[in-house]
């Protein structure tokens, strides 16, 4: 636990709050409070006072907290004689493309708006990312909370392969009535399949929904 998130949890304590409470007063998910109080969420500023002015306590400033260490051993800055100064060196096209062979940039969708919104780099081993074919995986950025339980939080980036099929048992992104989903997809018969999320819980028809991966993990920011 970070010391920003231990000085919240115990202004929340000092306040005789619960997590609950402190999130509806912050206007804030409960699930957020508890993953900042745990250090698994990491805050900026704004958000770290506006959560302690609501326990009636104050932020820091980064720039106060430096140790006395980083004060007495700061590095001088040293002047640097233009002549000497080398510019950098442009990689040709051929060490170009053998760097493209190295890294591949694997997609990131928007759960919401299934369109692209990025990409993230992947090293390329034995001409496979993550153990599998590159084009067949993308992320799926969660715009929304789509399983606390599962850790499947807003924010979050889930590495998902490409496929059409149910896994029973799996987490897999599909679409249901032109809305995009994560969650828990079990076959009940040939007919029917029960999908589980923090956004919907119900037997549908497998006909009803279209498969589009398989969720492998997620990755979140700490």
């Amino acid at each position: 636990m970070n010391r920003l998130a231990e000085k919240i949890k115990q202004a929340r304590l000092q306040a005789g709050l619960t997590e609950k409470e402190l999130a509806k007063k912050c206007g804030l998910q409960i699930s957020y409070i508890i993953q900042v109080e745990s250090g698994k969420k990491i805050i900026n500023e704004q958000i770290a006072d506006q959560i302690l002015k609501a326990l009636g306590s104050t932020v820091t400033p980064l720039s106060e907290q430096a140790s006395d260490y980083d004060r007495t051993h700061r590095v001088q800055p040293q002047k640097v004689n233009p002549e000497k100064v080398h510019k950098p060196v442009e990689p040709n096209a051929q060490w170009a493309g053998i760097i493209g062979q190295l890294i591949y940039e694997v997609p990131v969708i928007d759960l919401a708006q299934n369109t692209q919104i990025g990409a993230i780099p992947h090293p390329v081993l034995q001409n496979k990312v993550e153990g599998h074919n590159g084009d067949k995986l993308y992320y799926v950025h969660l715009s929304s909370d789509c399983d606390v339980k599962l850790r499947l939080c807003k924010g979050d980036q889930v590495l998902t392969l490409k496929t059409k099929s149910v896994i029973t048992g799996a987490v897999m992104h599909f679409k249901y009535q032109n809305k995009y989903y994560v969650g828990r997809v079990q076959t009940l018969d040939r007919n029917m399949v029960i999908v589980t999320s923090d956004m919907i819980k119900k037997e549908i028809p497998q006909k009803d929904i279209e498969i589009m991966g398989q969720c492998l993990k997620v990755v979140f920011d700490l």
